[in-house]
């Protein structure tokens, strides 16, 4: 299980104060445009912090499981995604970074609200399954996780960043 970390938080809160500065420091044309990329940035930076830094957000990540060539994510909310990870996948001292396919939530789920409905195509193949309580298409979504090295225990960490580099490489 991940846990909410410092460094990420920080990473993040970084990034979006340097991005503000750059925003109060250029020669915007009015401060009504200035205000509104401030709102943006600012808006931007606790949703990010809230989502993948503390790990507090329905969608976030908080557990990455691998078995017989098969990945799932668990999110916060209980959904357990099948993923598919892609490359590249980024390994350093301070954070692993993975890129994963999934499918992804669509609007069809607000409109369909039956447990167990299924859409189907005309040739019969199915577009879109249910899945706890969301529909989610086959052509999936890109979801990237970054496991900061405070995320998890060292020997865990360890253990990762081994499998990561040489695991999977060839």
């Amino acid at each position: 299980m991940l846990r909410p970390s410092r460094i990420h938080s920080a990473l993040l809160i970084l990034v979006h104060l340097v991005a503000l500065l750059a925003v109060l420091l250029s020669h915007i044309w009015s401060v009504a445009q200035a205000s509104v990329l401030v709102m943006a940035i600012t808006t931007s930076g606790i949703y990010r912090v809230y989502r993948f830094g503390l790990l507090r957000h329905p969608a976030s990540v908080l557990g990455i499981n691998y078995d017989r060539g098969n990945w799932r994510l668990s999110l916060r909310s209980g959904e357990v995604l099948d993923a598919a990870l892609l490359s590249p996948i980024v390994t350093s001292r301070w954070f692993i970074v993975l890129n994963f396919q999934t499918g992804h939530p669509g609007l069809v789920s607000r409109l369909f609200s039956r447990s167990g409905s299924r859409l189907f195509s005309r040739s019969g193949s199915r577009l879109f399954t249910r899945s706890g309580s969301r529909l989610f298409s086959r052509s999936g979504s890109r979801l990237s996780v970054v496991i900061a090295n405070d995320s998890l225990d060292r020997d865990t960490q360890r253990r990762c960043q081994v499998f990561f580099r040489f695991a999977l490489s060839g």
